[in-house]
């Protein structure tokens, strides 16, 4: 439901804003991303890695009063990088390209830091396994969105920016407090339940976030985050919208894949399990089993994109975006590149390896001079090339110093070829197929059903899954569905 409410959100207001202002409310968007990850000084990794632990170990009384007191802190560091860019907007929003007004501003200032309590809100109850609240807040901000927005159409208003700002930052709001009172009525119901330590403690817990902390800054140098705003002040708003859509559409394929639909439910696992065992055995089989199911996801739309592509951006766009194929396609293989990104650094962060990931960081970041030249040369598509090639440079050296380090990770790569046999096949078949004229949404229908069949035919003929993944997922669901 929360899916088909952001598609429902991407296609009106797409359709609906002047390509200045999609291209406005995309940067916004970013930006609230990277002021949420830049101004949390080690907060997002405390909150992926050791509330998980403090569960395990610690009272429920003092996992409540940690978890308390990273809430404390987030609120703290917005209010005073709040005030901060408050006061240095002149400088910093010009310097972006976002044509944000003056009188716009307070409401931009309350929204990152709304947007950033509700992050860190997601990244708790995720670390809890309480997807299904985060799941709840999502849709909740989903909702809202489609149904302001959606009302304002049908009274035969015009969207601008200034009204998705207040859309967005209303839906962000109650769906804070939606999280907020789902969080606490879990919380209370657990305060009385016996075992733990009520002094629990995590020696060197906060140096470890710090390492982690500039890893994700550096990161955001390179980021696709920063590729939108860097878009923004090199090729403008219209080239920023074109490429908002595309990535609005990979985001939305991503958060519904394995790793990151189950990432919060994932890090909490490998935490348990690597306290348990000691075993980074543990880890690389299911980091293998999702990244395969990742796979299953990504492999057929990249195919679908790179033959339809443009057909599919001019039928939802409404024509404005009607060349979007190729821009479609190498974003989707991106984020095919980041769940491999997120598996590895999921692994580091659980055996706690900072140093691993602050060196492919800044290997990666070395490749930004290279990202600016493509942007130049190629314009979209070149940043989405300049991506890949930063995600593969981190992906090859964290890989290579956890093996240094005594951390091997052991990927199945002939099950990913089988996989990728099975992309061809589909992408040979899908070219095949005949077009139908004047009836866009008949063709595409037609070629994405039979691409992901053709696909999902062939994967089970080939088999890419090991009997230890097979295991796992019958952990999950009836041994009889296990197919691959």
């Amino acid at each position: 439901m929360s899916a088909l409410l952001g598609v429902g959100f991407l296609v009106l207001t797409v359709r609906h804003l002047v390509a200045d202002h999609y291209g406005a409310y995309v940067a916004l968007i970013a930006l609230i991303d990277v002021f949420y990850l830049s101004t949390g000084l080690g907060l997002s990794t405390i909150a992926q890695r050791y509330v998980a632990e403090f569960r395990l170990r610690a009272t429920p009384r003092r996992l409540h009063a940690f978890i308390g007191g990273l809430f404390v802190r987030r609120i703290c560091h917005s209010l005073l990088f709040g005030a901060l860019l408050l006061g240095l907007h002149e400088y910093v929003l010009p310097a972006l390209g976002l044509p944000i007004q003056e009188r716009l501003l307070p409401l931009v200032v309350i929204l990152l830091m709304a947007a950033a309590s509700l992050a860190m809100l997601d990244e708790v109850l995720a670390a809890l396994l309480l997807q299904g609240s985060a799941q709840a807040m999502a849709m909740t901000r989903n909702l809202i969105k489609v149904g302001v927005v959606g009302a304002i159409l049908l009274a035969g208003r015009n969207l601008n920016i200034d009204v998705l700002l207040v859309t967005e930052l209303v839906a962000v709001v109650l769906a804070m407090a939606l999280g907020y009172i789902l969080l606490y009525r879990q919380l209370r119901r657990d305060v009385d339940a016996e075992g733990g330590d009520s002094h629990y403690e995590v020696r060197g817990m906060w140096g470890m976030a710090g390492r982690f902390y500039l890893i994700q800054l550096i990161g955001q140098a390179y980021g696709q985050n920063v590729a939108k705003l860097i878009i923004t002040r090199m090729l403008g708003l219209a080239q920023t919208a074109a490429y908002g859509f595309a990535q609005s559409i990979a985001d939305m394929l991503a958060n519904y894949l394995p790793a990151h639909l189950l990432a919060g439910w994932l890090r909490p696992l490998m935490v348990s399990r690597y306290l348990a065992r000691g075993k980074i055995s543990d880890l690389v089989d299911v980091a293998n089993l999702v990244l395969k199911l990742n796979l299953i996801g990504i492999l057929p739309v990249a195919v679908f994109f790179g033959l339809y592509g443009d057909r599919f951006a001019s039928w939802v766009t409404g024509g404005k975006y009607g060349h979007a194929g190729l821009l479609l396609m190498l974003v989707t293989l991106f984020i095919g590149l980041q769940t491999v990104h997120l598996m590895v650094a999921m692994i580091a962060m659980t055996v706690e390896q900072a140093s691993s990931n602050l060196v492919a960081t800044l290997m990666s970041g070395a490749s930004l001079p290279l990202s600016l030249l493509l942007i130049h040369w190629l314009g979209t598509e070149g940043a989405s090339l300049g991506l890949i090639c930063s995600e593969l440079v981190w992906i090859a050296s964290a890989v290579y110093l956890l093996y240094r380090r005594g951390f091997p990770i052991e990927w199945d790569i002939g099950g990913s070829l089988r996989l990728c046999v099975a992309g061809v096949g589909a992408a040979i078949v899908g070219y095949l197929l005949p077009i139908v004229d004047g009836a866009p949404l008949l063709q595409l229908s037609l070629a994405a059903v039979v691409i992901g069949g053709v696909f999902l035919l062939l994967a089970v003929l080939t088999k890419p899954l090991r009997e230890a993944e097979r295991t796992l997922i019958r952990g999950i669901i009836p041994a009889r569905f296990v197919i691959l």
